[in-house]
């Protein structure tokens, strides 16, 4: 079943998350403009394009295997591309599989990779990177919070829970260096929009072979998607900048990302107030109705899955 929650936002950056790609850009112009007004908006589009984000405190992990909450899965979807990734319409679009086919009985996908597709530090983004960081997600030791999202792989609840001891028996497998073939264990309608979520995410192998501690600090931290990591204040701010090696980078706009660690309503809302936050949803419930109905908060539904469990209770 899925419920519907309401969060409640300043309705300026509502959409920061799902806009950040091709955010902050400004094309359009008002025909009848004056030539002071068309020099103030060339101007403005020429500024620093910033959007900073309350975290609300530091994440556990930004490692996609140890992610465990919603803000950090947030900023990891910013650093990492899964296979697909989902639109600000949350339609399903290429990721780092430029195009995918899946066979007549639903239970075999194959993902062919985007050549171009390379991790911050210049390496290629290979199939095996998938099958090495979905075998980590499922390894018994890891302990990964949400691996159950990989049990829809074939072998993967049995490997997870160590009854399985090979990982080549898992539904995962690299063809070459850019195909990808997935065995379900059996058709899951929505496993390929799950290949967009942070669990499923890539990580490089080489890298977390080499130093296990990779994702713990900006100058060792290796990604694939839109973002890098330039600066970690651990505990009060992390700064993310475009990835020169982002197979689409020419559609990134923003020039930085920030993200605050502020866990505090009445903070977080002054700091709202004197711009130094662009989005909120940790309204003060002081004002919380105030700010609503005064239009400058907003509700907007967000979806979460809930399960009803029946018991039978014997007296």
């Amino acid at each position: 079943m899925i419920k519907l929650r309401s969060r409640i936002v300043f309705l300026t950056f509502f959409f920061v998350i799902t806009l950040l790609i091709s955010a902050c850009s400004n094309n359009s112009q008002v025909n009848n403009q004056t030539d002071n007004e068309n020099k103030d908006a060339k101007t403005d589009s020429t500024k620093e394009q910033v959007i900073t984000v309350n975290a609300l405190s530091e994440p556990p992990s930004l490692e996609p295997a140890l992610i465990d909450n919603q803000v950090a899965g947030d900023i990891s979807n910013q650093l990492f591309e899964g296979l697909v990734r989902l639109d600000k319409e949350g339609k399903i679009v290429p990721g780092v599989a430029e195009r995918w086919k899946t066979s007549d009985d639903g239970t075999i996908y194959t993902f062919y990779l985007n050549k171009d597709a390379k991790w911050s530090n210049g390496d290629p983004v290979t199939a095996q990177d998938f099958v090495y960081s979905w075998e980590k997600v499922l390894r018994p030791e890891v302990a990964s919070p949400l691996g159950s999202n990989l049990f829809f792989i074939k072998n993967g609840a049995a490997y997870n829970e160590g009854s399985l001891k090979d990982p080549a028996e898992l539904g995962v497998k690299a063809v070459d260096e850019y195909t990808l073939e997935v065995t379900l264990e059996k058709p899951t309608s929505f496993f390929l929009g799950l290949t967009a979520f942070f669990t499923l995410l890539p990580i490089n192998e080489e890298v977390d072979k080499a130093n296990s501690k990779w994702a713990s600090e900006a100058d060792t931290f290796v990604s694939n998607g839109p973002f890098t990591i330039e600066s970690w204040k651990h505990g009060q701010e992390l700064v993310m900048v475009p990835n020169e090696n982002y197979w689409g980078k020419d559609v990134v706009k923003l020039d930085k990302l920030k993200w605050v660690m502020v866990n505090e309503q009445n903070t977080e809302y002054a700091m709202y107030q004197s711009n130094e936050l662009d989005f909120s949803t940790n309204l003060p419930n002081s004002i919380r109705n105030k700010l609503i109905s005064s239009g400058e908060a907003n509700t907007a539904p967000s979806a979460s899955v809930t399960a009803r469990i029946k018991c039978t209770v014997f007296a």
